[in-house]
């Protein structure tokens, strides 16, 4: 999520040029409120498919917290981009780390509620936790990206 996740709801293209006489905004109407609601949906998932057993360092909310997804309009819809705060921590989630030894002091340190001081962090493996909430939210999408599809070729009174 460094990078972020974007989904982007394709297919109106033709649509805006043909018939952007005829919608007076319409289409992109029903774009952005329909936008609002995958967003929401798509940030709650992907908070919710997080990992949630790490103590936040101090001064930051929870990982999983700062996951957070906006909406714009584009040329061809909307575009629903999942970012997060913390893209230090994603990418130690995403791609994991082997064994972790002081090389320049004695000991390992940093602050998570407190000082913590170490001469050895384990192992984390790769968690494809990302990956995994945009497989299972795929259907719903696509039932929602339906969704639009219906109410653009209503505002378009069946034309398209």
């Amino acid at each position: 999520m460094g990078e972020g996740l974007s989904v982007e709801i394709l297919g109106l293209r033709d649509a805006r040029g043909r018939f952007a006489a005829m919608t007076d905004g319409g289409l992109q109407a029903i774009c952005l409120e329909n936008a609002k609601e995958i967003a929401e949906l798509i940030q709650a998932r992907m908070q919710e498919a997080a990992p949630h057993g790490t103590a936040p360092l101090q001064g930051r909310e929870p990982f999983y917290s700062s996951i957070h997804a906006e909406t714009s309009g584009s040329a061809s819809g909307f575009e629903i981009q999942v970012t997060t705060d913390q893209p230090d921590i994603a990418g130690f989630i995403r791609s994991g780390h082997g064994d972790i030894y002081p090389v320049n002091a004695r000991a390992l340190h940093w602050v998570a509620g407190g000082d913590v001081f170490a001469m050895h962090v384990g192992p984390y493996p790769p968690n494809p936790w990302e990956e995994q909430a945009v497989s299972e939210m795929q259907p719903l999408v696509e039932t929602l990206g339906n969704r639009i599809g219906v109410q653009v070729t209503e505002n378009l009174g069946g034309k398209l």
